[in-house]
């Protein structure tokens, strides 16, 4: 998406990518599971394509980084909530990347990072007298036990009851949802373009949206 608001001429530029993983091995020892580097150069070509498409901020999911933390990398910040190191499987992992425009107005806003869990996590910018209050998520899969879908829309309304009033809220990420197409049902938070079948997880999504 790409926002205007209190910007003047200058476009406020979001994105969402499921990066599929940015450590450079796994190995396992018995019940230990070691993870070594953060990447095999997918720093370098995930920033390369944020610059060619003029992101500000971008949410990204499923790095599978351990722990919590940032840094940089050329001319952008990487923040990242993960597993805990003493995790057996790291096959989540939430964060953001900004510019170094959207860096300033983070800092502006406080350089704040709210690492909920490895699902969820938060920032705030402050851009143009505007605040906006961002979240980025990685929903469980379909497959996953029921507990854990609870578990992570719980956690994800708790986040939102936080947000400041006035603050523009962005939610970014991967809902690993089909939501359908637009019905008399959804028609206040569906729009045209998706696919015809609506999973369970859909629905999960569709009626958090009603609630927001």
């Amino acid at each position: 998406p790409c926002l205007r608001r209190g910007l003047g001429d200058r476009a406020l530029r979001f994105g969402s990518w499921n990066v599929r993983t940015m450590v450079s091995s796994i190995s396992r020892s018995g019940d230990r599971v070691r993870v070594q580097g953060q990447g095999l150069g997918k720093e370098a070509f995930l920033c390369a394509e944020l610059e060619r498409k003029r992101l500000g901020v971008t949410a990204i999911s499923e790095h599978r980084w351990r722990g919590q933390g940032e840094f940089r990398h050329g001319d952008f910040l990487f923040l990242y909530s993960g597993v805990p190191h003493d995790h057996a499987q790291s096959e989540q992992g939430v964060g953001f990347v900004l510019d170094r425009r959207m860096q300033k107005c983070w800092r502006q806003a406080g350089a704040e990072v709210r690492h909920v869990s490895s699902r969820l996590m938060s920032i705030r910018l402050r851009v143009r007298g505007t605040s906006f209050y961002l979240v980025s998520v990685y929903a469980p899969t379909y497959s996953s036990p029921v507990e854990a879908k609870d578990a992570f829309y719980e956690s994800l309304f708790s986040e939102l009851e936080r947000v400041p009033r006035g603050d523009t809220l962005v939610v970014l990420g991967d809902w690993n949802a089909r939501v359908g197409v637009r019905d008399d049902t959804w028609a206040d938070v569906l729009g045209p373009h998706g696919l015809p079948e609506r999973n369970e997880n859909g629905g999960r999504l569709l009626g958090a949206c009603t609630s927001f």
